[in-house]
C-alpha cells in the first residue's frame, strides 16, 4: 500500500542520514516537567477554553443532572 510505501522510504532516508548528524539527546529539568504537570494535571490549563458552538457543545450542556466536581473541590476531601 502507499503508506507502507512511504514508511520504507522514510526508513532508508533515516538510515542515510544517521551517519551524517551528530544524535543529541535533550535534557529537560525536571522542574520544567514538574511544572507542566502542574499546570495540566492541577490547574487544568489545557481545559480551561471556550467550545465554539458549530464545533461542540459542553458536557454540562449533554447532562445538566449530573453534578460536576472540580478538581479543587476534589482534592480539598484530602487537606
Amino acid at each position: 500500500s502507499l503508506v507502507n510505501h512511504v514508511v520504507e522510504l522514510s526508513i532508508g532516508i533515516s538510515k542515510d542520514l544517521d551517519g551524517m548528524f551528530a544524535k543529541v539527546s535533550p535534557v529537560v529539568p525536571a522542574t520544567i516537567l514538574l511544572s507542566i504537570n502542574h499546570s495540566v494535571f492541577i490547574k487544568g490549563d489545557q481545559t480551561n477554553f471556550t467550545i465554539e458552538p458549530e464545533l461542540g457543545v459542553d458536557a454540562s450542556e449533554l447532562y445538566p443532572d449530573i453534578k460536576y466536581t472540580s478538581i479543587e473541590e476534589y482534592l480539598s476531601h484530602f487537606a
